[in-house]
């Protein structure tokens, strides 16, 4: 994983065996770790030093997690939340609404999962941030005619490696970013598993690892249509509503 030396984290956690062993997995990575036992703590902390991730545990003592998240985004809508959970409070977590959360991790904590995840986080970040500090124009002399052939492309390698297409494909290109967005996704069995809300998780992360292992195929095809450079940034996959979104950035302009 690189390391994030711009990037500021808050861990909150009121277990101190917990906290402690995460915080130096954290410092090994990140330029400043901040530490809360609670929510007050985390929320005086916030804004004092407006992090840019959020590591929350659900159940803290007096004010949990959601709810200290909730007070937060009044002030603050830039911070990325990372939610770590008893399996138990799985289905709460993914129950809240408007809170931008944007994943959570089961306790006790995978670190190559929990590492993987604040990587793809932090890669994110950095990104929009490069993003609001450069203006890039990118122009096809032909867009429409652009974002057609790479619908196209997308559902045929789809269907090529999964076996079935999206009931519909969405493709954007705007500067220097290409957003392909695809809905009707689920298949019959992962349809039967969203019956129970817990499921929720584990079919959007098999989703998240299907691109990834397909990643290099999508960049090549997408390269050779846009006569560009392009990588894929993030996959934004949304189980409940039926649709995954992928990120693809233009490095050659």
């Amino acid at each position: 994983m690189n390391t994030f030396k711009t990037l500021k984290v808050i861990y909150i956690e009121d277990n101190d065996n917990t906290r402690s062993s995460i915080e130096r997995f954290l410092k090994r990575r990140f330029g400043k770790v901040l530490l809360a036992e609670n929510a007050e703590k985390g929320i005086e902390l916030f804004s004092k030093y407006n992090p840019d991730i959020a590591i929350v545990d659900i159940l803290l003592p007096g004010m949990g997690g959601l709810e200290m998240i909730k007070k937060v985004r009044e002030t603050n809508s830039s911070c990325r939340f990372l939610i770590t959970s008893s399996v138990a409070d799985v289905s709460t977590i993914l129950e809240a609404v408007d809170l931008d959360i944007e994943n959570y991790i089961v306790k006790p904590i995978d670190m190559e999962a929990f590492e993987e995840k604040l990587y793809r986080i932090g890669e994110s970040i950095l990104y929009n941030k490069e993003q609001s500090s450069t203006t890039l124009c990118f122009k096809f002399d032909k867009k429409n005619e652009t974002e057609e052939s790479i619908r196209k492309a997308f559902i045929k390698i789809l269907k090529l490696r999964s076996g079935r297409g999206p009931r519909d494909t969405v493709v954007s290109i705007s500067n220097d970013t290409i957003e392909i967005t695809a809905y009707g996704i689920l298949n019959t069995l992962e349809k039967t598993l969203m019956n129970d809300i817990r499921n929720t998780g584990h079919v959007e992360e098999s989703h998240r690892l299907f691109y990834y292992s397909i990643e290099e195929e999508l960049s090549c095809i997408i390269s050779e249509i846009t006569e560009t450079l392009v990588e894929l940034r993030s996959i934004r996959a949304d189980a409940r509503k039926d649709k995954e979104t992928s990120v693809f950035r233009i490095r050659d302009i």
